[in-house]
Parts: C-alpha cells; sequence; structure tokens
C-alpha cells in the first residue's frame, strides 16, 4: 500500500516541501505546537503533551513510507537540537542499519484514534 500512496504523491506532485510542517496541536489542529521545557506547547489553546510528534511520525509514513532520513526529520518536527531529536525518535523511529537513516515503527492504533477524534 506504501508504494500505491508514494506513486500518487508522486503523480500529484506532492513532496514535503509542499506541507506544512511540523507538529500540528491535535486539540484546536490550527497551531502549530513547539517544544519547550521536555513539552510540545500549543500557543492558541495551551495544550501540552510529551508525545504529540509521534502522531506527525505516522502521518509521514502513510505519505512517505516508514524509513525517515535524519535530515527530514528536523523540518518534519521542526526541531533543530539534536539531542532532542534524537530523544524524540528513540521510541517511534529507532536507528535503522543505515547511518542518518530512521525506521518509523507503524502505529495503527494511534492513527485511528487521533482520525477518530478528527472525523467525528
Amino acid at each position: 500500500m506504501r508504494n500505491t500512496n508514494r506513486h500518487w504523491l508522486e503523480r500529484q506532485k506532492i513532496t514535503l516541501d509542499s506541507l506544512r510542517l511540523g507538529v500540528t496541536c491535535p486539540t484546536c489542529r490550527n497551531c502549530p505546537l513547539f517544544w519547550q521545557e521536555r513539552k510540545w506547547h500549543c500557543d492558541g489553546c495551551e495544550f501540552t503533551s510529551r508525545d504529540a510528534h509521534e502522531v506527525t511520525l505516522q502521518e509521514y509514513a502513510v505519505l512517505f513510507g516508514n524509513k525517515l532520513d535524519t535530515r527530514v526529520a528536523y523540518q518534519l518536527l521542526g526541531v533543530k537540537d539534536k539531542y532532542v531529536l534524537y530523544r524524540l525518535l528513540e521510541k517511534s523511529a529507532p536507528k535503522s542499519n543505515v547511518r542518518g537513516k530512521r525506521q518509523i515503527i507503524e502505529n495503527r492504533d494511534l492513527l485511528r484514534a487521533y482520525f477518530g477524534r478528527v472525523y467525528k
């Protein structure tokens, strides 16, 4: 299925650069979250979470495949500090055998729960 998605994205000329990057607030769904004091924070609704980035990683895996380049991860999550990035990716995107690549672990339950709230 991921190969089909990738071909569809290529046919539509949709690239990572054409998407709104960053971790989106799951409560108000408008504001990008920012990382501060080991939590994601939303300026709009004051939402906080330690693992809000996991939905973003799952969305990336559905759209582009489960191999994540570390350089792309900085853009995708909007994080600048490499140590923060590694801590965030530790559980949901562990290192692969290829240097600079991570493997996103699929979590369909997380996506169902998230999109179940979005599309009621």
